[in-house]
């Protein structure tokens, strides 16, 4: 049996009334620049598919493991030890057949990052905690190309959200992970900017050094990495469309579920001292 695809204006025609149809087509016009598509990422680039966006670059070396079920979009009994850019694609597809995707499969590079970004309008950052290196390369291409860079990881139940404008705060200066100190001086430094209040219901605390030096896995729940793909896709939309004026850093958004709490944090003081 023959099915006709719906058109675009068919698939995402319940997004109008939130949007304009000019906002939708703008939308539909626009690319976005993911990096790293595993446990925030997967989720935060199937959501930005169904706002419409239409084009997309991604970027992730790895395949889905069994531990990465509990969380990640694509990941199931079946995807095992495939792709993750292969599946994701498939699934974009399945849901915007006309999307356009780049894919890069060896993950984002010093060598590929400016094909990477090449038309990209807005870029996300969605690399693994552990890639500090890969971090600043993004960082510092984006900035160069005058675009905006979001990053938003989560914790428990909850997520963070950091947007860092091209005229803003750099990503090094926020993070200050571009040094010569100790990794775990580092990570644990950027963590405690990525999360300023520390979710008290985490006992015992589940990102300390073991996770840090890899002699423990990270603990990362489902609900987490939902929200977190919520606040990337509300922030992208008003960025794309120009809706309102973005809160960045060294400003932190922090959104925690299960303490009902949404806060707005300043790091002016402690990143400046």
């Amino acid at each position: 049996m023959n099915m006709t695809i719906p058109s675009y204006d068919e698939l995402f025609t319940r997004n109008v009334g939130i949007l304009s149809e000019q906002e939708l087509y703008s939308l539909r016009d626009s690319k976005v620049a993911l990096a790293g598509v595993g446990g925030v990422g997967g989720v935060q680039l199937v959501t930005l598919a169904r706002t419409g966006i239409g084009h997309f670059s991604i970027a992730d070396p790895e395949c889905y493991g069994a531990s990465d079920v509990n969380r990640q979009y694509g990941a199931t009994v079946a995807t095992l030890g495939l792709k993750k850019v292969d599946v994701l694609t498939d699934i974009v597809h399945s849901i915007n057949p006309e999307a356009v995707i780049d894919v890069f499969p060896s993950g984002v590079t010093e060598e590929n990052v400016g094909r990477f970004l090449d038309k990209a309008d807005i870029v996300i950052d969605s690399i693994e905690y552990f890639a500090l290196d890969k971090k600043v390369v993004l960082a510092q291409e984006t900035r160069e190309r005058n675009l905006y860079l979001l990053t938003s990881p989560t914790w428990g139940y909850g997520a963070s959200l950091v947007v860092f404008s091209p005229e803003g705060m750099p990503f090094e200066k926020f993070s200050q992970i571009d040094t010569e100190e100790d990794f775990i001086v580092k990570g644990k430094r950027f963590a405690h900017r990525l999360f300023p209040l520390k979710p008290i219901y985490l006992d015992p605390y589940p990102y300390g050094d073991d996770m840090l030096e890899g002699k423990k896995p990270a603990s990362v729940f489902c609900l987490g990495t939902l929200l977190s793909a919520s606040l990337v896709a509300t922030e992208v939309v008003s960025i794309l469309l120009k809706k309102q004026e973005p809160i960045t850093a060294p400003k932190v958004i922090q959104v925690d579920l299960f303490r009902k709490s949404y806060d707005i944090v300043d790091l002016s003081e402690s990143i400046e001292r």
